[in-house]
């Protein structure tokens, strides 16, 4: 049945993000996304413009990077390869996903005022779309089996929305990047925390050390 409610989602996800993605080709703003960021604009040099620039390096490659590596070295050496799957799924699917939307449909970034990392095409926002499904996968994996799970992945949920916002109010994506962002986030940790929770192993990627066991 969750199986079944996966591939709906998935596709409803899809389908929303491709629609969105065919009605924005191109397009550099919309009246939504122009009304959302004169509400949302940071001014240079107020106290939460510095928040909002650490908050959205949660969401960037090199900080993912030192967070994953030591992590899944630690999981191989234990040889929690079934954990292991369920983090490189949660930031591969998502990174692979958003990437291939922004070559499909490259739409431009708004107008960079700020030194802020905004390297490739706006939609849908990649950090929105990692910081979701990496935050909330690892989360869930922490509190697995604990009463305290629902309160710790709504607290690796926040996370992943307030990396999404961040990227709107630093002027760096569009609201509805983010929000096609958001939604591909919630697709991507829910296929992770799925294989994690089937105790499934991607045997191509520890093929070496599954022969030494």
């Amino acid at each position: 049945m969750e199986f079944k409610l996966m591939i709906g989602f998935t596709i409803l996800v899809l389908g929303i993000t491709l629609y969105m993605g065919y009605r924005l080709y191109k397009k550099s703003e919309t009246q939504f996304d122009i009304a959302i960021r004169e509400r949302t604009k940071l001014q240079d040099g107020s106290h939460m413009l510095g928040v909002m620039k650490s908050v959205t390096r949660l969401g960037n490659v090199e900080t993912l990077f030192i967070i994953i590596v030591p992590i899944l070295f630690f999981l191989i050496r234990s040889e929690d390869f079934v954990t292991a799957t369920s983090i490189i799924v949660a930031a591969g699917l998502s990174i692979f996903v958003s990437q291939l939307m922004k070559f499909i449909f490259r739409r431009n970034r708004p107008t960079i005022t700020r030194a802020i990392n905004h390297i490739g095409y706006s939609f849908p926002s990649g950090h929105a779309t990692v910081g979701i499904s990496f935050y909330l996968t690892i989360a869930y994996i922490l509190s697995s089996g604990s009463d305290r799970m629902p309160v710790i992945a709504a607290a690796g949920l926040c996370i992943g929305l307030a990396i999404a916002y961040s990227r709107i109010s630093l002027g760096v994506h569009w609201a509805s990047d983010v929000c096609a962002g958001v939604l591909l986030g919630l697709m991507c940790a829910w296929w992770a925390i799925y294989l994690y929770r089937m105790n499934y192993t991607l045997i191509w990627v520890f093929r070496t050390a599954l022969l030494i066991q």
